[in-house]
């Protein structure tokens, strides 16, 4: 059995094809444009939480609780 794709119809529905060529980078597809306007929408109506913003970073050492050696 043979599927036919319509290429044009699937290229117009992605709007990351416009900016960029996309090589299938590590099984990772452009989303189409209803999953893009889906994760965009539930960005909008809740914007990050603390926990995810990011931290000031802080030496390997005190995040393994040991101290650095002198040097």
């Amino acid at each position: 059995m043979t599927m036919t794709l319509d290429v044009p119809l699937l290229r117009s529905d992605t709007p990351g094809v416009a900016n960029v060529l996309h090589f299938n980078n590590a099984g990772a597809a452009l989303p189409p444009r209803p999953v893009l306007d889906a994760v965009m929408s539930h960005w909008r109506a809740r914007p990050p939480s603390a926990a995810m913003r990011r931290r000031p970073k802080r030496p390997i050492a005190s995040r393994m609780s040991t101290t650095p050696s002198p040097r």
